[in-house]
């Protein structure tokens, strides 16, 4: 459905690219290989072909699971289609966070 503005949505290809550029600029995974990868290069070898075979494997083990997840969002979406549902997730993650921050109090206490 169009958004509160009344624009159509996005389609398939715009939102791919969108994603693709939000992952090609996070930090976090280059700092995770440039961290991980070392550890497992041999240095007397080139270390180019050993790059491509760490990171092959490293998404060949990513993609099952961040295909999973991709279904189990899908079949959660109409779960949050729903007033009822949703109302009763907001208050779940409501009286989680009310929980974190009573713990936090607490804990906050003990150590003064």
């Amino acid at each position: 459905p169009p958004d509160s503005q009344g624009r159509p949505p996005r389609g398939a290809l715009a939102l791919y690219l969108e994603a693709t550029l939000v992952a090609g600029l996070n930090p976090k995974p280059i700092l995770f290989f440039t961290a991980l990868f070392p550890q497992f290069l041999n240095a007397a070898e080139p270390l180019l072909p050993q790059f491509f075979i760490l990171t092959g494997i490293f998404m060949g083990l990513s993609l099952p699971s961040l295909l999973a997840y991709g279904l189990l969002a899908r079949r959660a979406r109409r779960l949050f289609q729903q007033p009822r549902a949703l109302r009763w997730i907001n208050r779940a993650v409501g009286s989680v966070f009310v929980a974190f921050g009573v713990a936090l109090l607490r804990l906050k206490r003990a150590g003064a």
